[in-house]
């Protein structure tokens, strides 16, 4: 059974959240969640057991009492379907967005699968919409628990934690979904964590998730999980966005006079190449130094021309510049510290392999 409880100086009131529809044999309230749309409170009250199948209903608030708009039923009997539920507001206006139901004994043969979880969207009609099925463990309940946790990515948008504590032989493992507009989140889960990946003793990780607070205080929200015996903390990493800018000088390599049949010796570069690489964070952590860093060097590959190349590298990190130097085909070649390199007039000049000019 399901009940409002409010309290005041006075005494507690309980009223209570029925769906005249179920039978007491439903398990209504196996699983609640609190949502809102446009400051009308909702509730989601799981039935697991109601027609075999398992059922969702969503509550409304009125004045004095809570009215059921909707329901939702499983597709499958014994899937428990309604054993977990949970509401995604996925910009955090306040406003419920999407609603996801766990069936973690919903069984699929072929491929083999255990769990099922379910998202539906919420319409300003308050109608929900099936939006998305999905299925990934194989015998671990998975779906068994449900999470909105705040967003991972850096996105903007709320992401959801599902998990399977049965799955590896009962050590258990979570999964982490981003969110998406169009599907409340992606159909692929951005991350697996098993539990044998922590430690090998874990028994039920994934049995109960938070993930809504910060506790390190770095700017990064923290996921609490629970297992047989203990609670683990798993911190969450920075996500940074890294673009290089690539620029030749001079745009173009002129192939007249290109006498390469001398000694590789005395070669100098006939183009410079400017790399530069700049680092956005899109999460918003509090320290982001040495978050990435940059190789202090590039491997010595041939750059092919008629015969083949070498560069040097001069300048420093993030903004290195290569200075190309073509090599005769029966020469081996060195890689030339920049102090070695010719007058900077000659670089992007047309290259003659005889004595560098002075």
């Amino acid at each position: 059974m399901l009940y409002e409880v409010t309290g005041s100086e006075s005494g507690i009131n309980e009223t209570e959240i029925k769906d005249v529809n179920l039978n007491k044999d439903s398990y209504n309230g196996y699983s609640v969640v609190v949502g809102q749309r446009d400051r009308v409170s909702l509730v989601f009250s799981g039935a697991p057991r109601s027609n075999h199948s398992g059922q969702v209903t969503m509550f409304k608030k009125m004045t004095h009492k809570w009215e059921a708009m909707s329901n939702i039923s499983g597709e499958q009997i014994g899937s428990y379907f309604g054993g977990s539920v949970c509401v995604l507001d996925l910009n955090s206006d306040s406003n419920t967005d999407f609603l996801v139901v766990g069936a973690p004994l919903y069984y699929k043969p072929h491929p083999q699968r255990e769990g099922r979880i379910y998202i539906y969207r919420l319409t300003q009609q308050l109608k929900l919409e099936k939006e998305l099925d999905i299925c990934e463990s194989a015998q671990g309940r998975f779906g068994m628990t449900l999470a909105a946790v705040a967003d991972l990515n850096g996105d903007q948008l709320q992401d959801l934690a599902v998990g399977a504590p049965l799955e590896d032989n009962q050590k258990g493992a979570i999964y982490i979904y981003l969110g998406n507009h169009e599907h409340g989140i992606r159909p692929n889960y951005s991350q697996r964590i098993a539990a044998s990946s922590i430690s090998k003793q874990l028994q039920h990780f994934g049995l109960a998730i938070d993930g809504v607070m910060d506790m390190g205080q770095d700017g990064l929200t923290d996921i609490a999980v629970g297992a047989q015996g203990i609670v683990l903390l798993l911190k969450t990493r920075p996500v940074v966005s890294i673009s290089a800018k690539l620029s030749f000088s001079p745009s173009e390599i002129s192939l007249n006079n290109f006498d390469c049949l001398g000694s590789s010796e005395n070669a100098f570069p006939v183009i410079a190449l400017n790399t530069c690489f700049s680092m956005t964070e899109n999460t918003n952590s509090k320290d982001t130094h040495s978050l990435v860093e940059f190789p202090a060097g590039v491997h010595s590959l041939p750059l092919t021309f008629s015969g083949s190349a070498l560069y040097s590298q001069t300048g420093t990190r993030p903004c290195p510049c290569f200075h190309i130097l073509p090599v005769p085909d029966s020469g081996q070649g060195a890689i030339r510290p920049a102090a070695n390199s010719p007058h900077p007039a000659d670089r992007g000049k047309p290259l003659a392999c005889g004595p560098p000019r002075n």
